[in-house]
């Protein structure tokens, strides 16, 4: 590990975090699902210029509210898969926009 990698990170008590270490979610919104292969690249390339890279296995596209359900999106020679229900950040968020499924899995969890 070069010396300039080795300071970067946090340091909390004893423990160091480093990019490599954690892993960070974000939501992206658009009204018009034409626009997910500019915004999905335009993402990707603001995120590279922090030193961040967008995991594409896990990145997805879903619709919320009315209206039919989004399609696969192309983004370079990745495939973003479509979904109806996913979770994020610990809640699950379901194409309806209605918020009865999560607080069914809730009441179940509980």
């Amino acid at each position: 590990m070069s010396q300039c990698s080795s300071a970067l990170g946090i340091e909390v008590d004893q423990w160091k975090f480093t990019d490599q270490i954690y892993a960070n979610n974000a939501a992206l919104f658009t009204s018009d699902a034409t626009n997910w292969p500019s915004l999905l690249k335009m993402f990707h390339s603001a995120a590279a210029t922090m030193g961040l890279h967008t995991s594409w296995t896990i990145t997805r596209v879903q619709k919320l509210g009315s209206g039919p359900s989004a399609s696969p999106v192309d983004v370079g020679n990745k495939q973003v898969e479509s979904v109806n229900c996913f979770t994020y950040l610990g809640s699950d968020l379901d194409s309806s926009g209605y918020c009865s499924p999560e607080i069914l899995r809730r009441i179940g969890i509980a």
